[in-house]
């Protein structure tokens, strides 16, 4: 679908893989008014098996346009930069870069730089936009046309550059249909073996521990 099958396109296809990780992260914590919590939740603790793709890497472009503080720290100050997952980082990586820079990071810090990891910004941007208003997020896009003239790796994550409203520049993360859709892969198969392990079958509710944390917080 994401490549025009049946009529689709990338909203069609990331609404339909975004809702598979949703189901899943449901049927390991059910309940109701948690969705967000444990969409990222289960994104967090597959990474913890497999960081390929890694969920929770920070996009330190977006992060940098939401907190100033961070800007001169992590990030090329010209906007005509062309830039791939390859600036960003883990969220460990990044935390530990930060310390040995000097740069405090308190509880509201942390809480930013969570915000704009991989997994937020793939439930808040992508799977929200299109479920509830049918339009991906304005800190995302479905389509990054510098990609092939910058042979970026499928299943890489890009960014692009737009003019807002009040004609400023901005960053937008792109995170191709093949990357969404490996990520669900790897929830699946960490899900099945839970599964395998409380002998159940498929689309039963797991109903593992609630976390006393969850990673979001």
């Amino acid at each position: 679908m994401g490549s025009g099958f049946c009529g689709g396109g990338y909203d069609e296809g990331a609404l339909i893989v975004c809702a598979s990780i949703s189901a899943m992260a449901a049927l390991a914590w059910p309940g109701n008014g948690i969705d967000k919590k444990r969409f990222i939740e289960i994104l967090a603790q597959v990474a913890a098996s497999t960081t390929d793709p890694n969920p929770l890497k920070i996009s330190i472009p977006l992060l940098c346009q939401e907190d100033q503080d961070f800007n001169s720290t992590l990030l090329p100050s010209n906007k005509s930069f062309y830039l791939t997952e390859t600036i960003d980082k883990d969220y460990s990586e990044l935390i530990n870069c930060l310390n040995l820079k000097g740069i405090p990071i308190d509880n509201a810090k942390r809480q930013t730089i969570k915000k704009n990891s991989y997994g937020f910004l793939l439930y808040n941007q992508v799977r929200c936009g299109f479920a509830h208003e049918y339009i991906i997020g304005q800190n995302a896009t479905s389509f990054d046309a510098l990609r092939n003239i910058g042979k970026v790796d499928a299943n890489t994550v890009s960014y692009t550059n737009s003019v807002d409203i009040n004609n400023s520049t901005r960053r937008r993360i792109h995170f191709p249909i093949s990357w969404i859709s490996q990520l669900a892969r790897n929830v699946a198969r960490w899900l099945d073996e839970k599964r395998l392990k409380q002998d159940l079958q498929i689309f039963e509710k797991l109903n593992l521990a609630r976390p006393s944390n969850w990673w979001i917080q």
